[in-house]
């Protein structure tokens, strides 16, 4: 009983540390997108826009739960471009060792994390796309899937929570 205590309360300590405060300057970053196109965050906060950073991994079944739930392609449609233009998403693939391929699927369940899929991603997310481990080590995202919010101001909000509870 003792070692599960203190293992969840390393746990816990592990997961605060480098992490980004509530409030923090959002460190700038410039992404290609699988579409091809050039996302630069410091571009889309100084216009006026909140941005949304959705990090996941083609691996991770609760990302692919997540991304299949539509919650940020509905997000975007409403508060996006094609809505008020608010706001900007931007789907972060964290996975350094993983390919297009997985991206673009088909489902392939390997069990081996850099070559497992569970399908899709660019047909399933209306959003832009990047494979982007490094803006990952940047945001210092210890676990998938992750939300970062960012103001118009450049400041973190709810950061690295879970996406159920943005």
């Amino acid at each position: 009983m003792k070692w599960t205590f203190f293992g969840s309360c390393l746990f816990l300590v592990y997961q605060s540390l480098g992490q980004l405060d509530n409030g923090a300057m959002a460190p700038m970053f410039n992404a290609t997108t699988t579409q091809g196109n050039i996302f630069q965050l410091e571009n889309k906060i100084t216009n006026g826009r909140f941005v949304v950073l959705h990090f996941f991994a083609c691996w991770d079944y609760a990302s692919w739960e997540y991304a299949q739930s539509g919650a940020l392609n509905a997000l975007d449609s409403i508060y996006g471009p094609g809505g008020t233009d608010e706001l900007s998403v931007l789907q972060i693939e964290i996975d350094s060792s993983n390919t297009t391929a997985q991206l673009n699927g088909p489902e392939l369940l390997s069990g081996n994390n850099s070559t497992q899929t569970y399908g899709n991603w660019n047909a399933l997310l209306n959003t832009d796309v990047t494979e982007s481990y490094p803006v990952a080590e940047l945001y210092h995202i210890s676990f998938v899937p992750a939300i970062v919010v960012i103001c118009p101001d450049g400041r973190i909000r709810n950061f690295n929570v879970m996406p159920a509870d943005v």
